[in-house]
């Protein structure tokens, strides 16, 4: 997903979405503050608690979900890709 989303327009965010749904997967396109400037349907946050991320990543905390962290850049900037 990371390779062809690259931009933050209306179509990368229809693929991001149509992809997500085909992974079923949750996945959200975030700032360092958890700020979320893309994310897919089923994403009902309007901010991610990076802090709790952190923990997850680790281990210091579970809520019983697998995550997955992916450094991208869109329009020259860089956040990071959660899954």
């Amino acid at each position: 997903m990371e390779r062809y989303i690259n931009r933050l327009d209306d179509n990368s965010k229809a693929y991001f979405n149509d992809v997500s749904n085909l992974n079923n997967v949750n996945a959200a396109i975030i700032d360092i503050d958890g700020n979320i400037y893309m994310k897919s349907e089923n994403v009902e946050e309007t901010i991610i608690d990076t802090n709790k991320i952190e923990k997850i990543f680790h281990n210091e905390y579970s809520d019983g979900n697998t995550y997955q962290r992916y450094d991208v850049s869109l329009d020259g900037k860089d956040y990071n890709l959660l899954i």
